[in-house]
């Protein structure tokens, strides 16, 4: 069965582990609509938002629990799309517009094992080619 069709509570866990939020935070919103439902009370929370390239805020983000302190694991995950965030950029900048590689180029810098073979297990966050000018 698809996780869209799945009772509501196993939904929103199958859509959290999908996006990658840490599994305590699957387990508040989980559980805060658990008691929403049973008390018709909406459970407060605060967000934890991961930049990304389109907007600081409002596109990578988890629900968590009214108060909550950034952890481990939310530093974890920031740090890692942070240094995923940063390589894009630099390889965007290197890659897109007019007149440029293009984004198939730039997805073959990224992923490529040198064979040809491109997959996310071959991803390097150093590029094949300079992305800043030489020195002169």
């Amino acid at each position: 069965m698809a996780v869209e069709y799945a009772p509501r509570a196993q939904r929103h866990r199958g859509y959290g582990y999908l996006f990658g939020y840490p599994k305590y935070a699957v387990d508040f919103f989980v559980q805060a609509g658990d008691e929403q439902e049973a008390t018709g009370q909406f459970v407060q929370r605060d967000f934890i938002h991961i930049p990304t390239f389109e907007r600081e805020t409002n596109l990578f983000v988890w629900a968590v629990p009214k108060g909550h302190q950034e952890n481990e694991e939310d530093q974890r995950i920031r740090r890692l799309a942070q240094r995923i965030l940063a390589s894009y950029k630099a390889r965007r900048e290197r890659y897109i517009g007019k007149d440029m590689p293009g984004i198939v180029e730039l997805l073959r810098d990224w992923l490529d094992d040198g064979t040809g073979r491109c997959s996310l297990r071959h991803a390097r966050f150093a590029a094949s080619i300079p992305l800043l000018p030489s020195p002169p």
